[in-house]
């Protein structure tokens, strides 16, 4: 993988699977959501455009995985403490795909300016 996106896009898919086990184990938000049910589509969609977001912040952090890490507990904490509900877990899936379609147009757009001759 030679891009931030398919970096992103491979990274987004091992999270999703590396969740999986979580939707089995009594006490997490996982296992209160029917794996047949919209909330998981919306639960694996954030993940997976998540991951654009943790690449982009790995980026500008010069690697610092400790920056990842961060705001990583944030949108937990974020989660825990706000106890969002299905249409503000609708939005935050839309928002974070947004998210993840900008950094891609962007990621492009620095290729092309790149390969671009002078």
């Amino acid at each position: 993988v030679r891009s931030p996106a398919g970096a992103s896009l491979l990274l987004g898919l091992y999270w999703a699977v590396l969740h999986l086990p979580l939707f089995f184990i009594p006490g997490t938000y996982q296992y209160d959501l029917s794996l047949a049910s919209s909330a998981t589509a919306f639960f694996f969609v954030s993940v997976l455009a998540t991951s654009f977001l943790y690449t982009w912040i790995l980026l500008r952090g010069r690697g610092s995985i400790l920056a990842c890490i961060l705001f990583h507990w944030g949108v937990n904490l974020w989660g825990q403490l706000l106890d969002p509900g299905p249409l503000a877990d609708a939005v935050r899936t839309v928002i974070w795909v947004v998210v993840a379609l900008v950094l891609i147009l962007s990621w492009r757009r620095q290729a092309q300016h790149r390969s671009a001759p002078a």
